[in-house]
């Protein structure tokens, strides 16, 4: 089965497009009545035990198989469909977990992000954004109206706008200042962003020019 058929959603998790996915997610499980089984809404059902004199009745261990057959069939679906919008090496790390929860509870505490980092991916994910091939429109829209609402609710003046599109712009080179930038709190001015990305531009002129040292050696008699 294709990796993206077996879920209905065209966002495959990679790690920093997870506010991306998990909008896609969430909307496709709500609307198969799912996701409070995400959520922990719904739990495991429960054996019944009765008491020493009044042992369960037939009736009420055939309903507890029925509802604890009903519960697995969910949450297994939930976790392949989970599984399969990921990533390979997301994939491994998901291996061990056996409830629907705790998938969504990992991803969320492994790659949700705060603050500047928040914004960034945000930012990042509205412009990564693409009506796919086959996608309906109403559901294309209701992903980029999910973004803009989320962006709005973020409250990302302009100076940090300013910023985080200035970091978005940058080349993989830069991955290690945009990283340093985006992971502070408050997220620093674009003055001060600037300079931290001259800094680097610089040491990075600096270690392709040809070296001094041989302009400086002394020749051998």
């Amino acid at each position: 089965m294709d990796r993206v058929e077996a879920s209905g959603i065209t966002v495959i998790l990679s790690g920093d497009n997870y506010d991306l996915w998990s909008e896609s997610m969430k909307s496709f499980l709500i609307g198969k009545k799912l996701w409070r089984y995400v959520t922990g809404d719904f739990t495991v059902p429960v054996r019944p035990v009765g008491t020493p004199t009044t042992p369960p009745t037939t009736k009420e261990i055939d309903d507890y198989r029925m509802a604890i057959d009903d519960w697995d069939s969910k949450n297994h679906t939930i976790l392949t469909w989970i599984r399969n919008t990921s990533s390979r090496n997301i994939q491994i790390q998901l291996r061990r977990m056996d409830t629907a929860k705790k998938a969504w509870d990992y991803l969320e505490n492994r790659f949700q992000a705060t603050g500047g980092m928040h914004h960034y991916q945000l930012l990042s994910s509205l412009h990564a954004l693409k009506h796919e091939s086959g996608q309906s429109i109403d559901d294309f829209f209701s992903t980029i109206q999910s973004l803009w609402d989320r962006i709005d609710e973020a409250n990302i003046d302009e100076e940090q706008l300013r910023v985080i599109q200035l970091l978005m712009k940058l080349g993989p080179e830069y991955e290690s200042v945009r990283g340093s930038l985006l992971h502070r709190d408050p997220l620093p001015s674009l003055d001060i962003a600037m300079k931290e990305i001259s800094f680097e531009a610089t040491r990075f002129a600096m270690l392709r020019s040809p070296t001094t040292d041989s302009a400086l050696a002394v020749p051998s008699s």
